[in-house]
Parts: C-alpha cells; structure tokens; sequence
C-alpha cells in the first residue's frame, strides 16, 4: 500500500550520506544502517512522517 515509501526511504539516507541496507520482509521491513549514524537517521526518517 505505500508503493515507493523504500525509494524515499533510500533516497533520503543517500541524500544525506548515510550508508543503508533495506531488506523486505513479507510482514515488516527493515533498514540497516551504521550504529554512529542511528541518531542522524531516526532525526531525518521522523522528519518525513
């Protein structure tokens, strides 16, 4: 239902410099980034919503 959300997601962390690996489940996804970057990203993912 939220066709393209990954390709933000993705987008956004690159646009920023931060380094991620996404990988699709069939109930939930997950993004892994590096730990000394987990503030910056969850500052910038909050951000969107």
């Amino acid at each position: 239902h939220a066709v393209g959300l990954t390709a933000r997601i993705a987008g956004a962390l690159a646009d920023a410099g931060i380094s991620a690996n996404l990988v699709a489940g069939v109930h939930h996804d997950h993004v892994f980034i590096p730990a000394d970057r987990a503030g910056e990203a969850l500052a910038l993912l909050e951000s969107m919503s």
